[in-house]
């Protein structure tokens, strides 16, 4: 197994020959925004951290390094530190839609359905993906 920390909570993980990229929050620091304008404001614990822009640094290498031979997406959670998402409900602007995508919930599920991703898989309890229909 390999892994490789790319920024904040997002990893490239090679398993088994298989390229996961993990949390893919690919916004660069330009397009920023504070907690205190998403819609987890009400989840930040310190208010001090409200006004704070993030991502508080630039990815260290480009996108398209990081896009590039990754073979499925895991999404531990969606909140706009560990995904991309858009002031529209949608989430992912920057990756393959086709590719595999692994996450948590139904919420989820549905979000990234409405996204335009194609294969959205559920983890259950017990670590099993299961199929999500169209």
């Amino acid at each position: 197994m390999k892994i490789r920390q790319i920024r904040n909570a997002m990893l490239r993980i090679n398993f088994g020959g298989v390229e996961f990229l993990i949390d893919p929050w690919l916004v660069s620091k330009a397009e920023g925004f504070t907690f205190g304008q998403s819609p987890f404001a009400s989840e930040v614990v310190d208010s001090a951290q409200l006004d704070i822009v993030m991502p508080m640094c630039e990815l260290p290498i480009p996108v398209a390094d990081v896009l590039t031979g990754v073979d499925a997406y895991v999404l531990t959670h969606l909140h706009p530190d560990h995904f991309d998402m858009a002031a529209d409900g949608t989430a992912g602007a920057k990756l393959d839609k086709a590719g595999p995508l692994f996450v948590q919930n139904e919420d989820e599920v549905a979000i990234m359905k409405r996204s335009g991703f194609k294969d959205v898989q559920m983890f259950t309890d017990n670590g099993v993906a299961l199929p999500v229909a169209s």
